[in-house]
């Protein structure tokens, strides 16, 4: 339940203690991966031991109810083959609830997100195919002096950004992780070298995310407050860039394939915009190069 509750950073730090658990038990080297290190101490991860632990309370309060005086005798012993009964996702969310409410949690109290499970039935990912990402943008890593770098990695950004630069909307991204705020941004411009903004969105995304969050956060917030509203516009092209290729990797894996909440949401409504009949293209490019549209979301994060 302290779990269910936490804020963001307190599970972090949650994380990060159990993370040098691990580290002391294994006897690695205080460097290596939280992932790795807990592999070598052959111990699962902290959400999955509390989630293990919820399962018990469950079991342990259920099967101390008062209704035992109405049970049939007690079955015999099991015999080879014998399987429990399962566990019904209702059945433990409601009792999650009763007891969380017992403990003065109400619904307006901050809670985890409920076990991940996938908002896209198959069908409905028959449109995405009007959804192209560029993920991977190539430099000459030969090139060991500074400003000659940057000179490249914007002449690759804008090359990639070019082919798209007809399209009617422009959305950039940016995640800024400064203390002791950070903030996600989406700027919605009405082309690639404008400084015009047409409307802007932003969140606060707590005291210590990490980049790909704030991120996300902004992608999602940006489509859902800035380019949702315009569905029923009649010029449906969509350019979106964003300096976050860790982003547009989990994306690329496709909309029946994510594992987190907020990249699904934001396939959501990727598919609600596609099924409208628009076109939307997401491009990656290197940030803090000179790129127009991303340096104008970077500053406002």
């Amino acid at each position: 339940l302290i779990w269910a509750v936490a804020t963001d950073p307190a599970k972090n730090e949650m994380q990060k203690t159990h993370a040098t658990l691990a580290r002391i038990v294994s006897g690695v080297a205080s460097t290596v991966d939280p992932e790795s290190a807990l592999l070598e101490a052959n111990m699962p991860p902290l959400h999955v031991l509390c989630l293990r632990a919820r399962l018990s309370i469950f079991e342990n309060a259920r099967a101390c109810q008062m209704d035992w005086m109405r049970r049939p005798p007690p079955d015999p012993p099991p015999r080879a083959g014998f399987r429990i009964s399962p566990l019904y996702r209702d059945e433990l969310y409601a009792f999650v609830d009763a007891y969380a409410k017992d403990c003065g949690i109400t619904q307006n109290s901050p809670r985890e997100e409920r076990f991940f499970r996938s908002s896209i039935p198959p069908w409905s990912a028959a449109s995405a195919h009007q959804v192209s990402i560029g993920v991977e943008l190539p430099i000459d890593h030969s090139i060991t002096e500074v400003v000659e770098l940057m000179r490249e990695k914007r002449r690759v950004s804008e090359e990639a950004l070019a082919p798209h630069s007809h399209r009617s909307w422009i959305l950039a991204t940016g995640g800024g992780v400064d203390a002791p705020k950070s903030a996600g941004v989406g700027i919605l411009l009405p082309s690639l070298n404008s400084s015009t903004i047409i409307d802007k969105a932003s969140i606060n995304c707590g005291a210590r995310p990490c980049s790909y969050r704030t991120e996300s956060r902004a992608l999602l917030l940006a489509l859902e407050r800035l380019i949702i509203p315009r569905i029923r516009h009649r010029r449906k092209t969509l350019l979106v860039t964003t300096d976050s290729q860790s982003l547009l990797a989990a994306l690329n894996k496709g909309p029946l394939r994510q594992t987190d909440w907020t990249e699904d949401q934001i396939w959501q409504r990727l598919l609600t915009l596609t099924s409208a009949g628009w076109s939307v293209h997401l491009q990656f490019c290197y940030g803090h190069c000179g790129v127009h549209a991303n340096e104008l979301a970077d500053q406002y994060a």
